[in-house]
């Protein structure tokens, strides 16, 4: 019998994988203003992550949700983002669990440099997931590994990985183990804790990487006042108008206290 790694596939009608998404009608105060680095905007039913003063799109919801990404972040591109460059498409987060499409039935762990089937065969390795959702995704073009197999206990976690270190959760970067102040700055990179495994030792032998941040593109509500994350800074709203005519949703928003983050020009 195949061993199942959870019932939370997430499920998407054909809408949703053309990535047509109905955002609110916003009317940014000029369509020369340009969204910041971080933020997602939408044009003609396809997603564009602005990083790097560039456009990144992506080629489907599986991917566009592995990212911990919601359609209520998404805003209404203007002509100003849409004149910056496309420097390519956005793949599945590394880290995430992918059915792939491509056959229907095999399960892959997603790394930066491509996939990794998961044996059905291995009860074992199988459990490590349990609960964890997965993401119809098109593999197809993504390099393959060899199988995910006990190498995801004994070795050292590759580049993406969460650890659980005692309660602390750290990320795998290229820079080491980069840990997570606190719970809000987890929960705005789009991750959940069942998400993290046990660290182990060659885990321990990666040298700590610098605190993470709140992801760019993230909405903050501190206090009651709402604040756009963005390359370090927080960028208020002057009025609630300015809010809603970028196309905000106040259910983007975490709840979190930012007082330490320089602010930038608010929004008017």
């Amino acid at each position: 019998m195949t061993p199942k790694i959870s019932k939370k596939l997430i499920k998407m009608g054909a809408a949703a994988v053309l990535l047509t998404v109905f955002l609110p009608i916003g009317t940014l105060s000029a369509e020369i203003i340009r969204h910041k680095n971080g933020e997602l905007v939408s044009q003609s039913g396809t997603i564009y992550l602005i990083q790097d003063n560039q456009r990144y799109g992506f080629r489907s919801a599986g991917e566009f949700l592995s990212w911990g990404y919601r359609f209520d972040m998404v805003l209404p591109a203007t002509r100003a983002d849409m004149a910056l460059p496309m420097n390519g498409t956005m793949k599945a987060r590394a880290g995430t669990l992918a059915l792939d499409t491509a056959d229907g039935k095999t399960i892959y762990l997603v790394f930066d440099d491509g996939a990794r089937a998961i044996s059905a065969d291995s009860v074992f390795i199988f459990s490590l997931f349990d609960g964890r959702q997965f993401f119809p995704v098109d593999l197809s073009n993504y390099p393959k590994g060899p199988a995910a197999g006990f190498d995801l206990i004994y070795y050292q976690h590759p580049t993406g990985a969460l650890i659980n270190d005692n309660g602390t959760i750290y990320l795998i970067t290229s820079e080491g183990r980069a840990a997570f102040p606190s719970e809000a700055v987890f929960r705005s990179h789009g991750f959940e804790f069942n998400m993290a495994q046990e660290n182990n030792y060659e885990d321990a032998k990666l040298p700590l990487a610098p605190v993470l941040k709140y992801r760019d593109g993230t909405l903050v509500n501190d206090n009651g006042t709402i604040f756009l994350i963005s390359e370090g800074k927080k960028y208020g709203f002057k009025t609630w108008q300015a809010f809603l005519a970028g196309g905000y949703n106040l259910s983007a928003a975490i709840s979190a206290s930012i007082a330490d983050y320089p602010e930038g020009e608010s929004f008017e």
